[in-house]
């Protein structure tokens, strides 16, 4: 996989994020956009092998699960993953909180193991310390506190929620409270842990009007999901033929929009 360069997540030379956007990237494009090769690509360099893969996809039927296999033969066997279909904050901190609190219990333990040990003399007892200490090292790398937890994807997320149960006969607004509340979850990840969040999701708005209303309300919601992650990131990447275009960096404010055109308008009046 070719190595992608990461100066410092979300910043780059011509922009920096503001000081309100928390520890996420958000990264969007449309189908074999190459999307999820970035974001694992990504992923790896900010968090190597400490990184909780978080897989929002149902094996409902056999072309589902060919395409689950896939994702799984192509990340790093190292990483954790956690299978949430729906209500994936939650989950999420939960999971995070049983890591830390295993974590705690350890180097508890190895504090109590390293004064035990002290009090030992001789080549033998050093010999049980030192294989003491490598197992215990072992145990750490197991535990340890994700750096990044990458979430594939946002558009199964959304597409889960339309079709739970729990959703039938609500309303449009009842629905966009419901994404609106995942997306504001998903932040509180963010918010709350050391981790960087990276969230996969899909571009479905560049296309024909879709013929069902299900559809069209899936590309709506998603496509509002997008704009809330967007503006609460560090960085938005636009993927195009497994290029990442930097979004954020080219994106422009209402008011610079508005200088320009007033810009353009005073030279016209004044020529």
């Amino acid at each position: 996989m070719k190595e992608i360069e990461v100066a410092a997540a979300g910043t780059g030379p011509t922009s920096a994020a503001p000081a309100d956007r928390h520890a996420v990237t958000l990264i969007v494009g449309g189908v074999r956009s190459g999307k999820s090769r970035f974001g694992q690509a990504l992923a790896q360099q900010l968090g190597e092998d400490r990184v909780l893969m978080v897989a929002t996809a149902q094996a409902r039927d056999d072309e589902m699960r060919q395409r689950i296999k896939r994702h799984q033969a192509d990340r790093p066997a190292a990483w954790s993953t956690l299978e949430q279909p729906l209500d994936v904050g939650p989950a999420v901190l939960r999971h995070l909180t049983s890591l830390h609190s295993e974590t705690e219990s350890l180097r508890s333990a190895t504090e109590s193991l390293r004064s035990d040990t002290e009090s030992l003399r001789g080549e033998t007892e050093s010999q049980h310390r030192d294989t003491d200490s490598r197992r215990q090292t072992s145990s750490s790398r197991q535990t340890e506190t994700p750096r990044v937890v990458l979430l594939d994807c946002l558009t199964l997320l959304v597409s889960n929620l339309l079709c739970d149960e729990a959703s039938a006969g609500a309303t449009a607004d009842q629905l966009q409270q419901a994404v609106l509340a995942e997306v504001e979850a998903l932040l509180a990840v963010a918010r709350r842990t050391a981790c960087h969040l990276i969230v996969v999701s899909g571009e479905v708005g560049c296309g024909i009007v879709p013929e069902h209303p299900l559809g069209r309300s899936f590309r709506d919601l998603l496509g509002l999901a997008n704009q809330r992650l967007a503006a609460a990131a560090q960085a938005t990447y636009w993927m195009v033929a497994g290029m990442a275009i930097p979004a954020t960096q080219l994106a422009m404010t209402v008011e610079q929009a508005a200088a320009i055109a007033s810009e353009s308008t005073t030279s016209k009046v004044q020529s």
